[in-house]
């Protein structure tokens, strides 16, 4: 590859780039009414740019879907949750989401199609992380798993939602995170 090329390239990639990102940040403030034309203003790129990388809104969706789940995913792989107790692994998990952020809140309003391998991946991590919390003695065996997940899954959307407009940080997040959920899942004393 030459070196005009490799510029070429190297621009259409972080052009791209910035064009899920700002998809993220438009979708996350206001999903319902948001319009490809607000992506490109958030972006800095002309409506016909967006639509040269992204012909329709499905495609868009797509990919920043994608980019949202490996973001996440990847943030659960260096949390390293099997290598430490339930309740570190829990605020391991829940700092990961606070990192992701509007990512997380966009993956679990557009469930993607075609990236079923990627969500079962993240749900089957923390369905095993729920499991084992229920295995420690930590968390309530009278409520499924699949009940626990959900509920933390909502917990963090909404924690993530309010850490942007109370300026929280991913520390005071997950705290924020774990605490919540531990309040209502943990066996009562």
């Amino acid at each position: 590859m030459t070196t005009g090329a490799k510029a070429t390239t190297a621009a259409h990639d972080r052009t791209r780039a910035a064009i899920v990102e700002a998809a993220v940040e438009v979708l996350a403030a206001n999903r319902d009414a948001a319009k490809l034309d607000a992506v490109a203003v958030a972006a800095g790129v002309s409506r016909a740019t967006l639509y040269r990388y992204f012909p329709s809104r499905e495609q868009l969706i797509h990919a920043l879907v994608e980019a949202a789940y490996q973001e996440a995913i990847e943030r659960v792989r260096d949390a390293q949750i099997d290598d430490v107790p339930f309740e570190e692994a829990l605020v391991r998990v829940a700092r990961a989401g606070a990192m992701t952020g509007n990512h997380f809140v966009v993956l679990q309003h557009e469930p993607p199609v075609a990236l079923d391998h990627l969500d079962e991946e993240f749900e089957a991590t923390m369905l095993r992380l729920f499991e084992r919390g229920q295995a420690e003695g930590v968390l309530r065996r009278d409520r499924p798993t699949a009940w626990l997940r959900t509920v933390y899954r909502a917990i963090v959307i909404e924690a993530i939602r309010y850490a942007t407009v109370a300026e929280l940080g991913v520390e005071e997040t997950a705290a924020l995170i774990t605490s919540q959920f531990l309040s209502g899942a943990r066996i009562p004393s």
